[in-house]
């Protein structure tokens, strides 16, 4: 899903979603969303907050209940009503 930092350390760590005890139905709409996620990561990222937006929205017609879609559907949402300007430039 991306780097974090934790609050007290100095190293970022990377996050991933987990799978386990999902159902099969779950599954197969996340890797059917995968590649448009993961396009939406990678525009949010790099704050390209309204290609990032239409990709979260894409994700969630096929899987509504995609909470981490959601998550970064409503950010990039409030980046742009926020003023945060578009292709910034982003550290990483």
């Amino acid at each position: 899903l991306g780097l974090v930092q934790l609050k007290g350390k100095q190293n970022q760590i990377d996050i991933h979603e987990c799978f386990s005890g999902t159902t099969e139905e779950n599954i197969f709409k996340k890797q059917k969303t995968l590649s448009t996620f993961n396009r939406g990561i990678y525009n949010f990222l790099n704050k390209s907050f309204s290609a990032a937006e239409q990709a979260f929205l894409s994700v969630a017609e096929v899987d509504p209940e995609d909470r981490t879609a959601e998550f970064f559907l409503r950010n990039s949402r409030a980046c742009i009503a926020g003023g945060v300007k578009e292709n910034a430039k982003i550290n990483k």
